[in-house]
């Protein structure tokens, strides 16, 4: 099974933006190239970050039930950190 890629300024967001978030990944995360990895050695690893992130994105729907900029940015961080390896 492949790994979540977070870019170093897209994890810093999470650091700053959604702390609780930030240091659930962070016991996982390795270093390697300049980008950040989150290992997944099973499904239920990956359905338990997806989740994490669909958690902390619903959470950032305004009283219109549309994102915030914070949330649209975390879910671009979500799309990208899961497909990484298909843009590169």
């Amino acid at each position: 099974m492949r790994s979540l890629v977070f870019s170093n300024k897209d994890f810093q967001f999470i650091e700053e933006k959604y702390s609780d978030l930030y240091n659930i990944l962070l016991p996982k995360i390795l270093h390697e190239n300049g980008k950040l990895f989150y290992p997944m050695y099973s499904n239920q690893d990956y359905d338990y970050v997806f989740d994490i992130f669909g958690d902390y994105i619903g959470d950032s729907l305004d009283s219109k039930g549309e994102l915030s900029s914070d949330g649209l940015k975390l879910e671009r961080i979500w799309d990208y950190a899961d497909g990484a390896e298909e843009w590169h």
